[in-house]
C-alpha cells in the first residue's frame, strides 16, 4: 500500500496530498458524465433518430428511419419539385429535373440515424449531448449536374440582361431628334449559381438572382442639352463673305457637317471637317488664285524674266476654327481669311539666276526621214511645243516623258518589236534625240539614254535616244538629264520652217566644251555596231575624253515587210 501511494497513477504521495482538491473535482465530473450518458443513452432509445437532429429544415429527431424518410419525401416534394429564382422584377421557376437533381433520402435518412451512434465513444457522447442541449444540422444528400445548371442560368440571365441605353442625339437634315437614355441590367452569373447550389443542397428551393443595375453614361438630360447645342448650328443657313462677294451653305448642308460622338462619357456636338470643307468646294475654288512663276523670254536673243505673281488661298485652318468656335452659339455669317501663295520662282531669284547664255544646240533634218507625212509633222510640233519654255532649276532632273506622255498625238509611222507600223505619237524620238545631243553641248549630266532598235537617217547612229511611254507590261524609256550649273536653264524647242527641228539650252556661262563623235565598229546585214565619244573642255583643259557607250542596231522590217539591212542606210553627220 505505502509503495503505491508513491508510484500512483498522480504522482507520489507528497504530491498527491498537494493536488486532491483538483482530483476530488475531476473524479466528481467523470462521475457526472457517466450519470449523464447513462440518462442520455437511456432517453435516445435504441430504434430512432436523436432529437435536436435536422435535415433539409425538417426535424428528424424521435423519428425512425422509416418515419425520417417519408418526412424528408414529403419535404422534398415541396421544394425540390421546381427552383424558383427570384429576378429583379420577375420570379422564374425551373423544374428541377432540369438541373439534375437527385436526393438520396436513404442516405440522408443515414447519416441522420448515425448522429450518437458512432463508435468513437468521446464523439458519440458529443454528439448526443449536442442533440440532446441544442440541435444538429444533418446536410441533405442532394446532387445535380452544374453543367446543366449553368446553361439553364445562362439562358435566364440572357433573357433578363439589357444594356443601358444612352441618351443620343440624331441629326438628319435639318432635324434634330434627342433620344432618351435608360437602365440596363447585369447579371452575375457566378454569384447566381452559388445560390442555386444553396436552394439545392439545403432543399429551399429558391434561388435569388443576383445581378446589379447598369447605369447610362449619358443621360436623358445631357443628351438634350447636347440637341440644344446641335439646334444652335442650324438656326439658319451659314453665310460666307469676302469683298463683294457672298456665298451660302443650306441648313440641311450645314447639318451634314454636323458630327455627334460619345468621348470619355459624354456626348459631344462638333464639325466633320472634311464634310464641311466639301460643303465650302466652291468658295475655296472661287478664291484661290494660283502663283506665277517668273518665266524666261527669249528677245533679240536676250533672256527676259517676266515677273512673278503671288497667288491666293483661303486660309481653311482659321476659318474652319472661327466657325467651330461660334457656329453653335447661333452665329452664321463669317468673313473668309486668305492666305498668300509664293512662287517657286519669285522674280528676284530668276533675276539672280537667270540663263544669259546659249550652253548647247542641235539641230535635226525631217524632210529627209522618209516620213515628212503631216501626222508626223503635227506631233514634232506638238512635243516641241511642250517642251518649249521649261525651266530647269539647278541640280533639278528633268524627264521628256514627264512632260510628254499626258498629251495626244496624231497616230504615224513608229518602231515596234522590229517593225514600223502605225501608232499615236510617231516623231517624239526626233524631238527626244535633238534635245538629247543639245543637253549634252550644253555640259548637262545625262541621267538616262536609250538606243533606238535601227538605225535612222535623221541622226548619226550613237547620238540618238528613244522615248517610250510604256504599255501592255512593256518598260518605259525616258530621256532624263541633270542641271549640273548653277543658275536655271531655258530650253528652246521648235519646229522650223527650214525642214529641221531645233533644241536649244541657255544658262549661265560654265566655261564648258563639249565635243560629241561616233565610229562604226561593225556593220553587216543583219547588225549595225558603233561606239560614241564625248570630250569635255573646261576653260582649255580637257577634263574627259572617252567613250560613253557602244550601241547595236538590228535589221528593221519595213511597213511592206521587207527586210531593210543596216548597210542599206546612210548615216547622217554629227553636225548636220
Amino acid at each position: 500500500m505505502s509503495q503505491r501511494r508513491e508510484h500512483g497513477l498522480f504522482g507520489s504521495a507528497k504530491r498527491a496530498k498537494v493536488s486532491s482538491g483538483p482530483v476530488i473535482v475531476l473524479c466528481a465530473g467523470i462521475a457526472l458524465v457517466v450519470a449523464l450518458f447513462s440518462v442520455v443513452n437511456q432517453l435516445s432509445g435504441s430504434g430512432e433518430i436523436q432529437r435536436g437532429v435536422e435535415a433539409g429544415g425538417v426535424s428528424l429527431g424521435g423519428m425512425t428511419p422509416e418515419q425520417a424518410r417519408e418526412a424528408l419525401e414529403v419535404r422534398a416534394s415541396g421544394t425540390l419539385e421546381e427552383i424558383r429564382f427570384t429576378g429583379p422584377e420577375e420570379e422564374f421557376t425551373v423544374p428541377s429535373e432540369e438541373l439534375g437533381v437527385a436526393f438520396d433520402v436513404d442516405a440522408t435518412v443515414e447519416r441522420a440515424y448515425a448522429v450518437g451512434r458512432e463508435d468513437n465513444v468521446f464523439e458519440d457522447f458529443g454528439d448526443r449531448m449536442e442533440a440532446t442541449f441544442g440541435t444538429v444540422e444533418v446536410e441533405p444528400q442532394v446532387g445535380y449536374d452544374p453543367e446543366v445548371a449553368q446553361e439553364r442560368v445562362g439562358e435566364i440571365a440572357d433573357d433578363l440582361e439589357s444594356s443601358a441605353q444612352e441618351g443620343s442625339v440624331n441629326v438628319s437634315g435639318a432635324e434634330v431628334q434627342v433620344g432618351e437614355a435608360s437602365e440596363g441590367y447585369g447579371v452575375d452569373l457566378d454569384a447566381t449559381l452559388r445560390n442555386v447550389d444553396t436552394a439545392i443542397t439545403e432543399m429551399t428551393g429558391e434561388a435569388e438572382i443576383v445581378g446589379e443595375v447598369l447605369e447610362p453614361e449619358v443621360s436623358t438630360q445631357e443628351a438634350r442639352e447636347a440637341g440644344e447645342r446641335a439646334e444652335g448650328a442650324l438656326s439658319g443657313p451659314l453665310v460666307l463673305y469676302h469683298n463683294e462677294d457672298e456665298w451660302r451653305v443650306p441648313v440641311p448642308q450645314v447639318a451634314g457637317a454636323l458630327e455627334v460622338e460619345q468621348e470619355e462619357g459624354e456626348l459631344r456636338v462638333g464639325i466633320d471637317r472634311d464634310a464641311l470643307n466639301d460643303s465650302l468646294s466652291e468658295v475655296y475654288g472661287a478664291l484661290r488664285q494660283s502663283a506665277v512663276d517668273a518665266r524666261f523670254e527669249i528677245e533679240n536673243e536676250e533672256v527676259l524674266v517676266t515677273e512673278a505673281e503671288e497667288g491666293t488661298v483661303v486660309d481653311r485652318s482659321a476659318l474652319l476654327g472661327e466657325i467651330e468656335d461660334d457656329l453653335f452659339d447661333g452665329r452664321q455669317e463669317y468673313q473668309v481669311p486668305l492666305t498668300t501663295i509664293e512662287p517657286e520662282i519669285t522674280t528676284e531669284r530668276a533675276e539672280r539666276l537667270r540663263p544669259t547664255e546659249l550652253l548647247g544646240e542641235y539641230r535635226t533634218n525631217f524632210i529627209n526621214t522618209g516620213d515628212d507625212a503631216p501626222e508626223r509633222v503635227e506631233n514634232l510640233e506638238i512635243a516641241s511645243e511642250a517642251l518649249d519654255g521649261s525651266v530647269v532649276a539647278p541640280n533639278e532632273v528633268f524627264s521628256v516623258n514627264e512632260v510628254l506622255s499626258p498629251l495626244t498625238y496624231e497616230e504615224t509611222k513608229v518602231f515596234i518589236d522590229g517593225k514600223v507600223e502605225e501608232e499615236e505619237g510617231g516623231g517624239l524620238c526626233q524631238v527626244s534625240s535633238t534635245l538629247y545631243m543639245a543637253a549634252n553641248y550644253a555640259g548637262m549630266e545625262i541621267m538616262e539614254r536609250h538606243r533606238h532598235f535601227a538605225l535612222l537617217n535623221y541622226i548619226r547612229p550613237g547620238l540618238d535616244a528613244t522615248v517610250w511611254f510604256g504599255r501592255d507590261g512593256t518598260q518605259e524609256l525616258d530621256m532624263k538629264f541633270r542641271n549640273a550649273s548653277e543658275s536655271y536653264l531655258l530650253l528652246r524647242n521648235y519646229v522650223a520652217d527650214d525642214g529641221y527641228v531645233y533644241a536649244e539650252v541657255w544658262g549661265e556661262p560654265t566655261g564648258l566644251d563639249v565635243t560629241m563623235r561616233s565610229e562604226e565598229e561593225e556593220t553587216d546585214s543583219e547588225s549595225s555596231t558603233w561606239t560614241t565619244y564625248k570630250t569635255v573642255e573646261e576653260n582649255g583643259e580637257t577634263i574627259f575624253d572617252g567613250e560613253i557607250h557602244t550601241d547595236t542596231y538590228e535589221a528593221l522590217e519595213d511597213e511592206d515587210g521587207e527586210i531593210v539591212s543596216p548597210e542599206e542606210i546612210e548615216p547622217a553627220p554629227v553636225n548636220p
